[in-house]
């Protein structure tokens, strides 16, 4: 069955290891027939939530105009599979994807009318450090947001020992990244 994709990148290096794993698994992904839509949430304006609670006052999301939320909201609602794909950066999301999870917000209030449950998830992660500890609170707390949310963890793929831009390309990670697409 062919699903609609969204990657929600979040790394502030335009070739950045995790940017890297995205572009592999999106290709996988478009191999195996399904339509994918990468969404670089460090080159839009996301803005930090502020609490402001007029969520949907609007009829969007975000009820601030000059916030790209409200057209990647769009994307999140008629997406099948959500990949959130991040540098760790101590020891949780980078602070571009961050943004991202806090306006999911907007999802959670009473004024919401639309549903975004029962999708599905992935987490791609790159890490400078090799040891696989680091990435511990990452994983709890992407499964709480999955869990909030009512979305299914569908895989994760976390990669350390990455720091530099290009580390990526003498890891096998690459190859599990389209893997992980095309087995969608």
């Amino acid at each position: 069955m062919k699903k609609n994709i969204l990657i929600i990148t979040g790394s502030p290096r335009d070739n950045g290891n995790s940017t890297e794993l995205s572009k592999y698994f999106a290709k996988g992904a478009q191999n195996k027939g399904h339509q994918v839509t990468i969404f670089n949430a460090a080159k839009n304006k996301i803005n930090p939530c502020v609490n402001c609670d007029n969520c949907w006052k609007k009829g969007k999301a975000c009820s601030f105009d000059n916030d790209h939320f409200n057209e990647l909201s769009e994307y999140i609602e008629s997406s099948d599979v959500v990949v959130f794909s991040t540098p760790l950066y101590w020891f949780t999301f980078s602070a571009q994807i961050k943004s991202v999870i806090d306006k999911l917000y907007s999802y959670c209030v009473p004024s919401c009318n639309k549903s975004i449950k029962n999708k599905e998830s992935i987490l791609l992660c790159s890490a400078g450090d090799p040891n696989n500890a680091v990435f511990n609170s990452l994983l709890l707390t992407f499964k709480d947001i999955n869990n909030y949310l009512g979305w299914t963890v569908k895989d994760t793929l976390l990669v350390g020992g990455v720091f530099n831009v290009g580390d990526i390309n003498t890891n096998t990670a690459l190859n599990k990244a389209e893997s992980l697409g095309y087995c969608l």
